[in-house]
């Protein structure tokens, strides 16, 4: 009798002992979301394919802005 799958089991995402992996067929939108995105916050993104974590470019060409944001604490909608 199998057990019901946790959100790490069966969807080829998730995280293993803290390191986030994720063996989907990468996407164009996913590429974009992780390699090039404004909107995320984190230096250090999930990687596309893989284990691990990959850089998000937008903050490594804007540096300055990044620390500004940084210390400026979680976005008010």
């Amino acid at each position: 009798m199998a057990d019901e799958p946790t959100p790490n089991q069966g969807n080829g995402r998730g995280e293993w002992h803290g390191v986030p992996f994720d063996v989907r067929a990468p996407t164009v939108a996913r590429n974009k979301s992780r390699y090039w995105n404004r909107d995320d916050p984190r230096f250090f993104t999930p990687k596309v394919y893989g284990a691990g974590w990959t850089v998000n470019l937008y903050w490594l060409t804007h540096l300055v802005t990044y620390f500004r944001q940084r210390g400026k604490g979680p976005k008010n909608p």
